[in-house]
C-alpha cells in the first residue's frame, strides 16, 4: 500500500516547496509545521500533508506572514492508493487568522482581508499545480 510517507510522496512535497519558492522566492517552506491549533486538525480526513510558508514579514502580495498549507487525502483500507481529496489554506499575520482558501467547495479566498488579486492568483496557480500532481495519485 502507498502511503504519504513513501518516497513517492516525499518527492512530490519536495516539488511543492519547489513551486512555492518560484511564486514567492522571498518564502522558507516550513514541511514539519506546528499544527496546535484545533481549527487545523479535522478528524474527518485520516491523513494530510501540512506545509507552512513563511514570509520575512507581512506580505502585501497574501496580506500575511504564514501560510498554512493542507493537502487532505482520504485513505480507504481497501484501496491501495491515498484519494486526494482536497487544497486547504489559511493565512496569518502573527496570530491572527486574515483569510481561507478552500479548494473543496468554493475555490475562493474569504476573510478579514484577504491576499491582493495577483496574490490570489499566484496561490491558486500553485493550488492547481499541486491538484495536477495529486490528482493522479
Amino acid at each position: 500500500m502507498q502511503r504519504l510517507n513513501s518516497s513517492e510522496f516525499a518527492s512530490k512535497v519536495d516539488i511543492i516547496a519547489n513551486l512555492f519558492k518560484l511564486a514567492f522566492p522571498e518564502t522558507w517552506v516550513d514541511l514539519k509545521p506546528n499544527l496546535n491549533e484545533s481549527s487545523t486538525l479535522r478528524k474527518n480526513y485520516l491523513d494530510s500533508i501540512d506545509i507552512a510558508i513563511h514570509f520575512p514579514g507581512k506580505s502585501i502580495l497574501c496580506q500575511c506572514s504564514i501560510i498554512i498549507v493542507h493537502i487532505r487525502f482520504y485513505v480507504h483500507p481497501d484501496y491501495e492508493k491515498p484519494y486526494f481529496t482536497a487544497i486547504e489554506a489559511a493565512g496569518y499575520d502573527d496570530t491572527l487568522l486574515m483569510w481561507v482558501y478552500s479548494g473543496v467547495d468554493c475555490s475562493r479566498f474569504y476573510g478579514v482581508q484577504e491576499p491582493m488579486t495577483s496574490g490570489q492568483s499566484k496561490l491558486k496557480y500553485v493550488f492547481n499545480q499541486i491538484f495536477d500532481i495529486f490528482a493522479r495519485v
